[in-house]
């Protein structure tokens, strides 16, 4: 019986060593597509290339208001690798309740559609409507080199934020609970 390796690096950076073993590798089916680990890992370098123009830094929280597919993958990865934490929001509550979870958690950015972005209206939330802003995060480099000038820069989005350290996820539970973004420890 082979021994399986236990990782304390952080979930995007095992899906970046997955993508780069087997970039043409399945890593998710939605509605019968497939979508390989290199594509996935292009999409949601440019999105948290994307997402850190916009703002978000490493120990921010960011609101992921998406329905479940492939984009709400690339979404949590993005956000991952930008160093933010991330409270997922379920589209099918009301407005008021996606808000004060986003509140709670302490989000100032939400990953979310054009459909869905209206849910922000009057709240200091920016919505980041993935589906409108297409062009914008397509035209972001999707490469290793993240082209900035910190010594602290090892190439990949993650590994110019995370740095060892990654951000849990703020959880989205019903009750109203005190949910906040934290770093973890390594040990």
């Amino acid at each position: 019986m082979e021994m399986m390796k236990v990782s304390l690096d952080c979930v995007h950076e095992v899906f970046e060593e997955q993508a780069a073993r087997t970039p043409d590798a399945t890593a998710v089916v939605f509605e019968g597509r497939g979508t390989p680990y290199g594509e996935l890992n292009a999409r949601a370098n440019r999105l948290a290339r994307h997402l850190t123009a916009l703002g978000v830094r490493r120990g921010d929280t960011v609101g992921v208001l998406l329905e479940r597919d492939t984009e709400l993958v690339v979404a949590v990865l993005a956000v991952l690798k930008a160093g933010a934490g991330y409270t997922l929001l379920d589209p099918a509550l009301p407005a008021a309740r996606v808000r004060e979870i986003a509140s709670l958690a302490g989000a100032a950015h939400a990953v979310t559609t054009a459909r869905l972005a209206g849910r922000w209206d009057g709240t200091p939330v920016l919505p980041v409507p993935v589906d409108a802003e297409a062009d914008a995060v397509a035209a972001r480099d999707a490469g290793k080199r993240c082209g900035c000038s910190a010594r602290r820069c090892r190439g990949t989005p993650s590994r110019w934020s995370c740095s060892g350290r990654c951000c849990t996820a703020a959880p989205a539970s019903s009750s109203p609970g005190r949910a906040r973004s934290r770093p973890s420890s390594p040990n």
